[in-house]
C-alpha cells in the first residue's frame, strides 16, 4: 500500500531496488512544499520494514509502527523534534538542526536494531540543519553504519552542502497536474468540479497542499483577507507599507509557517494578476478576482508585476536563509507596485 499520489517513477524505482537488492544507503528527496515528500518517506519506510517482502502492505505490525512513527529502528529529525536525552525523549526548542542533533545520531544508529535488522534515519527540512551538524552528518554519509539507510528531505535543494549532495542519490518529489488533483478532490472528498478545481489551481500541483486546503475550510477565507490587503496596499503610502512589514515581522517571530504562507499568497494573487494580463485568466487559480485585475491592468505596469514575482521570490530564500526578517518585509513593500493614474 503506497500512499504517495503522483509519484510512479520514484515508486517503481524502489520497489525495483528493493527487488534486486540494491537500496542505495542515502537518498535526498527535494522539491516544494507540500508536494509529498513526507508522504513518500513514510512509503519508503513501510517497504524497508514491511513483513511483506516485494511491496509495503500497511497491515503487518511493522508498517503500522511506521506510520504512528513508533517503529524503534527509525529516527525521525526535524525542528522542533523530540530528542534523546538518557532514557527519555524532551522536545527541541532550536530553530535550527544543530550539531548536538547529529552526535545524538551517531551514538542511535551504532545500536544493534531493535525491531528488524535495518535502522532508517529520516531528516526531514535538512535545509535547517547547522553547518556544523551538516559536516557532522557528512562524516557518517562518507562511512555510513551497515544496514543504516538515509532519507534527507528539503525545499531548498541550494541549502544543501554540495558534499552531502554527492553522497546522496537525488529523488525529484514533482508536482501533479491540475486535473489529477481535481479528480482526487472529487474522490476523496466528493467536492463539485468548480470547487475541486479552484482547490487544484490553488495548490500549483501540491497535492499535499491540495489535501491541506481541503481539511481546512477557513484556509480559503483566509486567502481572500491576503488578497485584500495586497489590493490594500497597492494604494497606500510609506507609513502603511512600514506597518505591514513590521505586522509580518512579528508574525514572523510567532508562527513562521503563518508568514510563509502570506508570501505565497501573494505569489498566487500576482501570477493571476500575471495570467489576467496575457489573456489566460482561465488558468488563474480563482475567477473572483479577474474583474478587479482587469481594472488594475490601467495602473500597474506589467514590469512592476515580474519585479515584484521576483522579490517574492527572493524574501522566501531570505527567510530559509535566517536573514533579518524585517529587512526582507521592508524592502517587499517598498518594491510591491504603486497604483499610477495614466
Amino acid at each position: 500500500m503506497w500512499n504517495s499520489l503522483g509519484q510512479d517513477d520514484a515508486i517503481q524505482m524502489f520497489l525495483l531496488a528493493k527487488t534486486e537488492n540494491r537500496l542505495a544507503h542515502s537518498y535526498l528527496f527535494f522539491g516544494p512544499d507540500r508536494v509529498g515528500k513526507a508522504t513518500l518517506a513514510e512509503d519508503f519506510a513501510r517497504l524497508l520494514f514491511c513483513e511483506d517482502e516485494i511491496s509495503p502492505c500497511g497491515d503487518c505490525l511493522p508498517c503500522k509502527r511506521v506510520t504512528s512513527k513508533t517503529h524503534t529502528d527509525i529516527n525521525w529529525i526535524e525542528v522542533g523534534g523530540e530528542r534523546d536525552v538518557g532514557f527519555s525523549k524532551s522536545k527541541s526548542k532550536s530553530k535550527s538542526i544543530g550539531i548536538d542533533r547529529i552526535r545524538e545520531l551517531r551514538t542511535a544508529i551504532n545500536i544493534k536494531p531493535f525491531e528488524g535488522s535495518q535502522r532508517l534515519v529520516v531528516i526531514l527540512g535538512s535545509e535547517d540543519m547547522t553547518l556544523e551538524a551538516s559536516n557532522a552528518l557528512l562524516k557518517v554519509l562518507e562511512e555510513p553504519p551497515e544496514n543504516v539507510f538515509f532519507l534527507l528531505l528539503t525545499s531548498n535543494l541550494s541549502m544543501i552542502l554540495p558534499t552531502i549532495i554527492s553522497r546522496c542519490q537525488l529523488v525529484k518529489i514533482k508536482k501533479v497536474s491540475d486535473e489529477f488533483i481535481k479528480r482526487y478532490m472529487i474522490e476523496k472528498y466528493q467536492f463539485e468540479d468548480s470547487y475541486a478545481l479552484d482547490i487544484a489551481r490553488l495548490a500549483s500541483g501540491k497535492i499535499g497542499m491540495a489535501i491541506f486546503i481541503a481539511d481546512n475550510p477557513d484556509y480559503l477565507e483566509s486567502r481572500l483577507e491576503i488578497f485584500s490587503r495586497i489590493h490594500k496596499l497597492l494604494n497606500s503610502g510609506l507609513e502603511e507599507r512600514f506597518d505591514y512589514s513590521e505586522r509580518l515581522a512579528m508574525d514572523f517571530s510567532r508562527d513562521p509557517e503563518k508568514v510563509h504562507n502570506e508570501l505565497r499568497m501573494w505569489e498566487i494573487w500576482w501570477r493571476d494578476f500575471m495570467l489576467v494580463q496575457f489573456h489566460s485568466s482561465d488558468k488563474a487559480s480563482s475567477t473572483s478576482n479577474v474583474e478587479d485585475f482587469l481594472e488594475l491592468a490601467n495602473f500597474v505596469e506589467i514590469d512592476d508585476v515580474i519585479n515584484i514575482l521576483k522579490t517574492i521570490g527572493r524574501s522566501i530564500k531570505l527567510l530559509q536563509s535566517n536573514v533579518n526578517p524585517r529587512l526582507v518585509f521592508d524592502q517587499l513593500v517598498l518594491q510591491t507596485p504603486v497604483i499610477r493614474k495614466k
